[in-house]
């Protein structure tokens, strides 16, 4: 995975059941942590998963909606959530916890684009925004997936010299 801004801040990172493995941008070492509760969306995650059965995916779709367009082209449908931080935190009170309340005091926003294409109805695509006013500073936060070959997953092995070198930290 690979996060820029601006500014060009590279991060290299591999996620394990419960270990996640990032090069330090600074120090260019390799930096091991707990993966256990690091998800960066929180509970945010578990509310966009609006597709599972039950009780509370039920309670996210009904929460969602109101933040929710629809669009398609000749391919695919188009699923947009545009949120600001009050929508934000309404949505987050639906979960059991809510890591990120500090961050939503400081008028954070996400967009996201879910594309769906049509002949399978598999997700085919997906992009974030999210944006907030955190340090002095205005932070703009951006991914785009491309979602392909769902029957040809590759199999994503940890390098040896990661796992030899990373050292301990506890971000």
């Amino acid at each position: 995975m690979t996060a820029g801004t601006p500014d060009k801040i590279d991060m290299d990172l591999y996620l394990t059941k419960d270990t996640v493995y990032m090069l330090n941008p600074s120090t260019k070492k390799w930096e091991k942590s707990s993966a256990v509760g690091t998800d960066p969306l929180g509970d945010l995650s578990s509310l966009m998963e609006i597709n599972s059965a039950g009780p509370q995916a039920e309670a996210n779709m009904i929460a969602i909606l109101p933040y929710t367009s629809y669009s398609e082209d000749n391919m695919a449908y188009h699923i947009a959530y545009t949120i600001d931080s009050n929508g934000l935190k309404k949505l987050l009170e639906l979960q059991k916890t809510n890591p990120m309340a500090p961050q939503l005091q400081n008028g954070m926003t996400m967009k996201m684009t879910l594309d769906i294409d049509k002949a399978t109805y598999l997700q085919q695509g997906m992009s974030m925004q999210m944006e907030a006013d955190q340090f002095g500073t205005h932070l703009i936060t951006q991914m785009t997936a491309t979602v392909k070959d769902f029957d040809k997953m590759p199999q994503v092995t940890v390098p040896d010299d990661v796992l030899k070198n990373a050292v301990e930290t506890t971000h």
